[in-house]
């Protein structure tokens, strides 16, 4: 006689029932196993391009860290006399309040201390990758937040050098904001770490994880509350704000830079957005902070920037075959997501992304 555990059993492969011993080798499902048929494009042989972002992006973190807190300090003192603003995007920045002075300075010993919190957030989430004992490494491996933000900040990247390449080929402008040329050192630290964490909270938080919390409530979820910080996983009102959320991030980029900026900055803003859907928002501030503060790297040692640069670039294009791949594979999902994510939190999480 059957037990409960006997079509598990069998589905695996055993020829037993671990729990009852009933017999079941005749019957006995043979679970399926993909083969690598040797092409470049096959799904094995574009994950193992993973591995060198994978390296990339941690060193790149590593380097962004170590500035910001090498350059902590020189910072917290010099921007004593400067000017910064809190605000919320809706038709446009709306600044809530001026931060000088003291408060300025408190508001930098925040913006230090979040990137901390979502460096220790994202290690502890990718910690599978590095136990590579593990007898499921490889699937739990690109369950991770490092995984992802590796193929998908080179790839990111690349794109966007390549389409502001097409742009002035095309005699495009895309000329940087005078107020970005020539600043000092301390001050690029503060504001390109500062963006990493501020528009995340202002775009992904608010426009997204906030949407998402009260669709929460409405459906009568108990921790409604944490929806607001993201890791809720794919669903079709999800995907609605990931793209509400994405295209306001871009457009409020037009304002100082230009259209061509909207182009530039929708790929990294899409990607973001998943980023925050999936994990959370430390992982899309992981991305935002790195991505903003490559500008620092060469004012620190110029060669050290260029030659992480060109890592990210060459990484970026073995790279973008698997980001396109692994994209096209969630878009031919999207009919079968549920409605909210709320119908079953644990399945819609591991299972409705883009893996």
């Amino acid at each position: 006689m059957s037990c409960s555990e006997c079509d598990k059993c069998r589905a695996l492969g055993y020829k037993f029932c671990i729990k009852c011993g009933q017999s079941f080798a005749d019957s006995a499902i043979v679970p399926e196993h993909t083969v690598d048929n040797g092409s470049i494009l096959s799904e094995p042989s574009l994950t193992k391009m993973a591995v060198p972002a994978t390296i990339v992006f941690l060193i790149a973190v590593i380097i962004s860290v170590g500035i910001m807190l090498i350059e902590f300090a020189p910072t917290f003192e010099y921007i004593e006399t400067k000017k910064s603003d809190l605000f919320i995007y809706i038709w446009d920045a709306i600044k809530l309040v001026d931060l000088t002075g003291t408060w300025i300075q408190v508001w930098w010993v925040f913006i230090v201390t979040m990137v901390l919190i979502c460096t220790g957030l994202f290690l502890y989430q990718s910690r599978s990758i590095f136990n590579m004992n593990s007898t499921n490494y490889k699937s739990e491996a690109k369950k991770t937040p490092v995984f992802w933000l590796g193929i998908s900040f080179c790839s990111i990247i690349f794109l966007e050098i390549v389409m502001v390449l097409i742009m002035r080929t095309m005699g495009i402008g895309t000329e940087v904001p005078s107020a970005l040329i020539d600043i000092d050192k301390e001050w690029a630290v503060f504001i390109f770490a500062e963006a990493g964490v501020n528009e995340e909270i202002v775009f992904r938080m608010l426009w997204f994880g906030l949407p998402m919390m009260v669709v929460a409530l409405i459906c009568k979820e108990k921790n409604f509350i944490r929806y607001l910080w993201g890791g809720f996983g794919s669903s079709k009102v999800a995907i609605i704000f990931l793209i509400i959320s994405s295209l306001i991030f871009s457009y409020a980029h037009v304002e100082g830079w230009g259209l061509w900026k909207l182009l530039v900055v929708m790929p990294g803003a899409f990607m973001m957005g998943y980023l925050f859907m999936r994990f959370g928002l430390h992982a899309s501030i992981m991305f935002h902070f790195v991505n903003d503060m490559m500008s620092v790297w060469g004012m620190e040692i110029e060669v050290m920037g260029a030659t992480m640069i060109l890592f990210i670039l060459l990484t970026g294009l073995v790279c973008v075959p698997l980001l396109f791949k692994k994209t096209w594979k969630g878009l031919k999902k999207l009919k079968s997501l549920p409605l909210t994510g709320f119908e079953d939190q644990e399945e819609e999480n591991n299972d409705s992304n883009l893996d």
